[in-house]
């Protein structure tokens, strides 16, 4: 009888799911939106190995687990990586091309 109650009690403890946090990340050309297709990658630095895949948008946003990500943006055959941390709430990231046509 006291095993049947621990696993019951066992089963009635609620799962803590992993925290989330907002990112957005916005792709520009001399620091304007870029308003034109873009393809992004998402990487975890811990897990190493890719996590999302967007395509043909040049702005959009995820909640993602707290850690160290790379993400790789691809606009016009030229590409732009940088490296990113998630920490807190809603964290906005800025993937610039600088003055491609």
């Amino acid at each position: 009888m006291k095993c049947l109650l621990l696993i019951t009690c066992l089963l009635t403890l609620p799962i803590q799911a992993e925290t989330r946090f907002t990112v957005r990340f916005t792709a520009t050309v001399d620091q304007n939106p870029a308003y034109r297709p873009v393809d992004w990658e998402v990487w975890s630095l811990e897990q190493k190995g890719l996590i999302r895949k967007i395509a043909d948008r040049w702005s959009w946003s995820d909640l993602l687990p707290a850690g160290h990500y790379r993400v790789r943006a691809v606009m016009n055959a030229v590409q732009r990586e940088m490296t990113f941390s998630v920490e807190q709430e809603k964290q906005d990231f800025i993937v610039d091309f600088g003055g491609i046509a």
